[in-house]
């Protein structure tokens, strides 16, 4: 694996983990600003919680996944032409 493409994949991990550590502050700082925030956050809270995340983050995969792939059909287009 070359350096270039393990720099590329350790910045996709960064841009991921940022992504998810936003969206969890989002659905927190809704909580507090919420008439809910006097009360105990229970166990089901914290699964809601961690659902609207993973939602929003299985979105995102999903979009990368599509822009990846049209990046990699661009690619091997372009390489094609070249030979």
């Amino acid at each position: 694996m070359s350096a270039t493409l393990t720099n590329e994949l350790a910045d996709q991990i960064i841009k991921e983990i940022d992504d998810i550590c936003e969206q969890s502050w989002q659905v927190i700082e809704t909580h507090t600003q919420s008439e809910l925030v006097n009360q105990t956050v229970s166990f089901r809270t914290e699964k809601q919680w961690m659902n609207q995340v993973h939602q929003s983050e299985d979105s995102l995969c999903a979009e990368r996944r599509k822009n990846k792939h049209a990046e990699f059909s661009r690619r091997f287009h372009n390489r094609a032409i070249s030979f």
